[in-house]
């Protein structure tokens, strides 16, 4: 398999042109290009590659960026930056920031909700899934740096180029086939479909194995 070979070799090179992965595979769903598709539309094309990237970024680490918050005395609590699933590593003032639930700090410090010291931990905040609070509360202002697991932008005709190795074309290309022949209809092919499901699988073992997972 081209993928388990590559990934191997340790080949990872930036900058997948999913837009031109659609356009390869058009002779596999009966056409020559878009105009003459039966079946199918563009957008509906874009949208299958879009749930295989979200499907990535849920179940793989493949999609890891960094961000910075600005951290001010006595506020606790601040937006994750756009797109967040996990935090990878968090640090403040060069302190590395260990992960916690709110159970755990509750039998840690009864009112860790208003102690106040140099942070050492991070949590989900209890305000709204988007955040995140730091404990103890700040009482200095400093630069909180991430490292975090994200969901890529929406892949789009106005948007189809993804910050993957391109390896990873041949994952869209078994992932939208098989969607596209699991659909209802004249063309569907469900044993296709079961076929590159497998396929799929077996290609999301090796990306754990090799970037881990995101949560």
């Amino acid at each position: 398999m081209l993928l388990l070979f590559l990934m191997c070799q340790g080949t990872v090179t930036p900058g997948l042109d999913v837009g031109k992965v659609i356009e390869d595979l058009i002779p596999s769903l009966g056409a020559a290009g878009y105009s003459d598709l039966v079946f199918w539309e563009e957008t509906e094309l874009y949208d299958l590659a879009d749930e295989l990237v979200q499907r990535l970024a849920r179940n793989t680490g493949l999609f890891v960026a960094r961000s910075t918050v600005s951290v001010t005395a006595d506020n606790p609590t601040y937006n994750l930056p756009a797109r967040h699933i996990s935090t990878v590593h968090a640090s403040l003032g060069g302190g590395e920031l260990r992960e916690a639930t709110a159970e755990e700090l509750e039998g840690l410090d009864s009112a860790w909700r208003t102690t106040a010291d140099t942070p050492e931990r991070i949590t989900r905040s209890e305000q709204g899934l988007g955040q995140l609070r730091l404990y103890p509360k700040p009482i200095a202002d400093g630069t909180l740096a991430l490292i975090f697991h994200r969901y890529p932008a929406t892949i789009s005709p106005a948007n189809r180029w993804l910050s993957a190795p391109l390896v990873m074309a041949e994952y869209f290309t078994y992932g939208i086939l098989a969607e596209a022949r699991r659909k209802e209809g004249e063309a569907a092919m469900p044993e296709v479909a079961a076929h590159l499901d497998e396929r799929l699988a077996l290609m999301e073992e090796v990306i754990r194995a090799y970037w881990g997972v995101a949560q």
